[in-house]
């Protein structure tokens, strides 16, 4: 009967340490950005980095010390346009008034990958929407990926979530679990799959918003 018992003992030993094993969190390693592309963990950003040329980096800063408040998505074709266009567009009278075109068909998302799970915001239970701005070229490749907004989940009613903006570049309230949550948000944009937006001209490049919601 002792030996019984014995056996009994170690089994539920044995059982107890495979459960404990199961639920051990894998340490968390974020997904590795692109070698063409720069990310900024201050501005919340990842760009590509014009003809892979590190001064452009350099560019990048200059500009950030004098705006770091302003949204760098909506400066980035400027920022990094060539002294070449500069002097094209200082001779040509009709490259002076900026040109507008009708978009006939936004960018078609064909794959869109989903967010590494945040570890350490899932430990916490915190229900989030991440949004990020994202500049498709003429070619349907993400060129700049940045943060436009954080949601957190309100209220859940009629299996609808609803979301309230915290209005993180304003109150400055980002968790670490935010950071984590922004980041794999920002790759994982970088890495869709895109048809490019038509204007009445062919394919332009245009700025949208796309949402990625962790719920735990």
């Amino acid at each position: 009967m002792a030996e019984f018992m014995k056996k009994v003992i170690v089994f539920f030993l044995f059982m107890l340490l495979c459960v404990h094993c199961v639920h051990v969190p894998k340490a968390y390693k974020p997904t590795d950005v692109p070698s063409d592309y720069y990310y900024d963990e201050d501005k919340f950003v990842i760009f590509k980095i014009p003809n892979g040329d590190p001064e452009n980096i350099d560019k990048y800063r200059l500009w950030k010390n004098e705006n770091n408040n302003n949204s760098f998505i909506k400066n980035y074709s400027e920022i990094f346009k060539s002294e070449q266009d500069n002097s094209k567009n200082e001779n040509n009278p009709e490259t002076k008034e900026k040109k507008s075109f009708a978009i006939r068909r936004p960018p078609i998302i064909k794959n869109q990958p989903k967010p590494k799970i945040s570890l350490l915001a899932a430990k916490q239970g915190i229900d989030k929407k991440i949004i990020v701005s994202v500049k498709v070229s003429k070619t349907g490749i993400v060129e700049v990926a940045e943060l436009y907004d954080i949601l957190l989940l309100d209220e859940k009613e009629n299996n609808v979530y609803k979301f309230e903006s915290l209005n993180p570049w304003k109150k400055r309230n980002i968790t670490n679990a935010d950071k984590e949550m922004i980041y794999e948000s920002l790759v994982a944009a970088l890495n869709m799959e895109l048809e490019p937006a038509l204007s009445n001209k062919g394919p332009v490049s245009v700025t949208m918003q796309v949402p990625f919601t962790f719920i735990y």
